[in-house]
């Protein structure tokens, strides 16, 4: 047995800068692993000086778990692999261009010892801020996993701010969501649907790396990717609102930025002009999508851009109107430090 609690698996690909950025975060936060931590580093066959990173690092003694693949696996096999190597009773697969804020590991830790057996623990995340220090550490304990995702919602599949129960790992087969570029998703809804806790940490512990996502249809994504894998779960009157909730939470606050974005800005999703077609065979029922995503899908870039610091007003109060509608029973509120 692994006397690890928590596993940090990284999977990297040529992104030599901002992984030295997040080794530094934990280099500067060792002293706090009391050798409870795992760091495994999953790169992807890099062409970079990402090995002349990680080896600097761990010449000065960050311990790392290095796994080097011959050739590039795909994205989806590269975070897998890291979920399976893990040998902490927690693991979160940490993207390379995000940072673990100062302290952070210290209030993992005590969560993890405080609550002892839960699914997932939500880190909560922000636009990365230089020289962050979180100061509180209060959670919100769930003991209803339709509240908890009513606060998560579909944060849920962003590998980055999930700690994830291991114990759940031998339940998934990896090899049916390759090429998802949602691999982590039934992983992660299988951990929180399963046990009693779920926690949401209030303060936001990990800094995101602001429009660096891409290289996919994020439509196919998180329309009929996403779609196909909720539809392989056992669907109660529950569950069906949690999936339901995320699929929502994603017409009102993600796709709107993702089509702006395609449509007016410099971006890096493989998206073509067919966003309704994709989007509509998934979403069509939807009228959040007919309301809040299909006009900005077919009006020109001109008047999307003129017209978008109102859309964003309307989608504030639609997002605080869904929140008063899908209301939250009291959580158990703990401080940790």
């Amino acid at each position: 047995m692994s006397d690890f609690l928590l596993t940090i698996a990284i999977p990297t690909y040529n992104r030599e800068v901002y992984l030295r950025r997040l080794l530094e975060s934990l280099f500067n936060q060792k002293s706090d692993f009391k050798n409870q931590v795992e760091i495994i580093i999953s790169d992807n066959a890099s062409t970079d000086n990402t090995q002349a990173v990680i080896g600097d690092f761990m010449n000065n003694k960050l311990e790392i778990s290095l796994i080097t693949n011959p050739e590039n696996i795909g994205s989806d096999r590269n975070i897998a692999q890291c979920y399976t190597k893990a040998k902490g009773k927690y693991v979160v697969a940490f993207g390379d261009d995000d940072v673990l804020y100062p302290n952070s590991v210290a209030i993992i830790l005590d969560i993890i010892n405080k609550v002892k057996d839960f699914g997932v623990l939500y880190l909560n995340w922000e636009l990365i801020k230089k020289d962050r220090l979180i100061l509180e550490s209060d959670i919100l304990l769930f003991d209803d996993y339709l509240q908890f995702y009513n606060k998560v919602s579909h944060n849920s599949t962003f590998i980055s701010g999930n700690v994830v129960n291991s114990k759940y790992v031998n339940n998934i087969n990896f090899d049916r969501y390759f090429g998802t570029n949602l691999v982590q998703l039934p992983f992660i809804l299988t951990a929180s649907l399963s046990e009693t806790y779920n926690i949401f940490h209030i303060q936001p512990l990990v800094g995101v790396q602001p429009d660096n996502s891409g290289g996919f249809s994020v439509c196919k994504v998180f329309g009929e990717n996403l779609n196909q894998i909720l539809n392989e779960f056992d669907v109660s009157l529950k569950t069906n609102r949690v999936f339901n909730l995320i699929k929502v939470r994603l017409l009102i606050e993600s796709f709107p930025n993702w089509i702006y974005r395609i449509k007016n800005t410099k971006h890096f999703f493989s998206d073509d002009n067919n966003l309704h077609e994709t989007l509509s065979s998934v979403y069509s029922k939807f009228p959040q999508y007919w309301f809040f995503v299909y006009p900005l899908i077919v009006l020109n870039k001109t008047i999307l851009k003129v017209l978008w610091p109102f859309y964003r007003i309307y989608a504030k109060i639609l997002g605080y109107l869904l929140n008063k509608k899908e209301k939250n029973q009291p959580a158990k509120i703990i401080k940790i430090r």
